[in-house]
């Protein structure tokens, strides 16, 4: 397995995802108030997710590191830092998914981004599935567990415009 991975990339997409959150976030405190549940929640996701993603980059550097030193065993390296992107990624789309409700003031836009990005995800479950094997939907506990983080957010947005809180 470790012959076919690029770790690399993954360092690279790592410190850009930190740049992105870091800008999206200081962008979002210099113009946007932060007088409700749903910006606070962005912002929180936001610093989380800077939190992941940095540790998603010191993984894959420990992994790198691991693999220039002749260890062959660096799976639970790569997986830890493939949780933390991810859930760090899920982070990023569900703030994404808070401002755009926040920005237009309709539960449509929210609705439409996380819509989207649920489709992607099956759509890439089904292409990544091996051939002649049975599509299992979404039959990834990492996959799941972005989906239910994902589908609070909405939830959440969903209670703000019906002023329930």
């Amino acid at each position: 397995m470790t012959e076919n991975m690029n770790i690399k990339n993954w360092v690279e997409i790592s410190s850009v995802m930190i740049g992105v959150s870091l800008t999206v976030l200081t962008l979002i405190l210099g113009f946007l108030p932060i007088n409700s549940l749903i910006m606070r929640a962005c912002v929180w996701a936001l610093l989380v997710a800077v939190v992941l993603f940095t540790n998603a980059l010191t993984t894959n550097a420990k992994a790198l590191y691991e693999l220039s030193q002749g260890t062959e065993k660096i799976d639970h390296w790569i997986k830890f830092a493939e949780f933390s992107f991810g859930f760090a990624f899920t982070l990023v789309l569900s703030a994404f998914a808070f401002i755009s409700y926040r920005i237009v003031d309709d539960i449509i836009a929210p609705s439409i981004l996380l819509g989207s990005a649920w489709l992607i995800m099956i759509s890439y479950s089904y292409l990544d599935a091996q051939p002649g094997q049975r599509f299992k939907g979404l039959s990834s506990m990492k996959r799941n567990t972005w989906f239910l983080i994902e589908l609070g957010a909405l939830i959440l947005i969903y209670i703000d415009w019906l002023n329930i809180l």
